[in-house]
């Protein structure tokens, strides 16, 4: 125990190059603590302005952005934040961006065609085609715009500007949100709109950040920049090779997410999906900020020592993640299951109160499937994230399958362990893929 406390103290003393680790760690939790207060802060707006179905007709639609922000947006934004340094200290930095940009170019393109079908659907079953559909393109390019810079952000670890700029996020969406619903009126399609201006404004300043940042890089004599110009088809195959399984990842968490509401959407009520959906968001929040935080403060650590060949200072520093993971996710659960009546109550309103006994399944749920994603950091050092294909199949399988079946048997209130089960079985492959499939690191 003395040597686990030694080395978490000297990592906390020591983030590797760049910044202080004390100095980083109070700008990512600040930075969290506005996205996450951004995020309750419009739910509890949403559940009070809107009925109770409308709610649930916005939690069906923000789920299709989500889920094209967590399978195309995501993985570039993860090619990002492993490659962008390597490009730099490789001299191609302007070759990355050119990249970057074509990649987000056909991902609109992408975007656009896999959203169709999918407003249709809800256009046709749910009203309001005329605005649906550019609404969630408009949310869907912003959002994911956003994600792919903050991502690049992180690599560099301007920990303060991406806390600035999750601040302005913090108040810019709720409050377009708020206003779209007040002055256009109170439907899911004006508050998806509104959500994307709001995200319009974080990704400005995400936007100034970077460009800043990119101007001190070329009169830094540090940073050495190629002459010839063009990635090739070899490099792009090396992205799309360690972004696939990020995809993957994406899609098992989108999963995780939104198949309880559209199981509900199609055997349930609009109410039900209502009722599951902002617990969930609730749920999440804390999940969310405390993975984040511990990965986002870890993640260009680690990948910073994989580059600079520390392995041992990358192993412990991995070990010394992994407990301090487990302890937060611990303190979670815990208060969960102690306060989850108040809690509901605060952040959303009485409607919901009264299903306050299911928050804490829904965050051990969701604690063991960010719990996969932290022992996956391992492969993602070691640019082996194909061995966790099979890991996230298995969760993209199950999940849908364990809940659908809970739900027909035990009913609305057992969904929930649906989720638990598959999420617990992905942990399990997780570790033992870790042990059994990939190199043992140096010692």
């Amino acid at each position: 125990m003395n040597s686990l406390l030694q080395n978490l103290a000297e990592t906390f003393r020591k983030g590797g190059d760049g910044p202080s680790l004390g100095y980083e760690f109070l700008w990512v939790v600040a930075g969290m603590v506005f996205s996450m207060a951004g995020g309750l802060l419009t739910v509890k707006i949403l559940s009070n302005l809107l009925e109770i179905q409308q709610f649930g007709k916005y939690t069906l639609l923000f789920s299709v952005a989500s889920f094209l922000i967590s399978v195309l947006f995501t993985t570039l934004g993860q090619i990002n934040l492993r490659y962008v340094i390597i490009a730099r200290n490789s001299g191609r930095i302007e070759d990355f961006r050119s990249w970057q940009n074509s990649g987000f170019f056909w991902l609109m393109v992408l975007s656009a065609v896999l959203l169709l079908p999918s407003a249709l659907y809800l256009q046709s079953a749910k009203g309001g085609w005329m605005i649906i559909f550019p609404s969630l393109l408009i949310l869907t390019l912003i959002w994911g715009r956003q994600i792919s810079l903050q991502f690049m952000l992180m690599a560099f670890r301007l920990r303060r500007e991406i806390g600035i700029s999750q601040f302005i996020g913090a108040i810019g969406r709720p409050l377009a949100v708020f206003l779209a619903v007040y002055w256009a009126g109170q439907k899911p399609e004006y508050a998806i709109l509104g959500l994307a201006l709001g995200f319009l404004l974080l990704l400005i300043s995400q936007q100034k950040f970077l460009n800043q940042y990119w101007k001190k890089a070329e009169h830094d004599p540090d940073t050495e920049y190629a002459s010839e110009t063009g990635h090739g088809a070899l490099i792009t195959k090396n992205y799309l090779s360690y972004g696939y399984t990020y995809a993957l990842i994406g899609l098992a968490t989108v999963i995780v997410l939104i198949t309880d509401r559209w199981l509900l959407s199609f055997f349930g009520t609009l109410k039900q999906v209502a009722i599951y959906a902002a617990l969930m968001q609730v749920a999440l929040a804390p999940v969310a900020f405390s993975h984040a935080v511990l990965t986002r403060l870890a993640a260009p650590i680690l990948f910073g020592n994989s580059e600079n060949h520390k392995p041992r200072a990358r192993k412990r520093q991995y070990k010394v993640l992994l407990l301090v993971w487990a302890g937060i996710a611990g303190l979670v659960l815990l208060g969960a299951t102690l306060f989850h009546p108040l809690i509901v109550r605060l952040l959303t309103n009485a409607r919901f109160a009264e299903y306050s006994h299911l928050l804490p399944w829904m965050v051990l749920g969701l604690l063991l499937e960010r719990t996969m994603q932290v022992l996956e950091l391992k492969g993602s050092v070691l640019l082996k994230t194909r061995a966790y294909m099979m890991s996230r199949v298995l969760l993209i399988a199950s999940v849908p399958l364990f809940e659908y079946l809970f739900f027909r048997l035990y009913g609305f209130g057992w969904l929930v362990m649906g989720l638990v089960l598959a999420a617990g079985l992905g942990v399990i492959a997780t570790v033992f893929i870790n042990r059994f499939v990939l190199p043992a690191p140096p010692d």
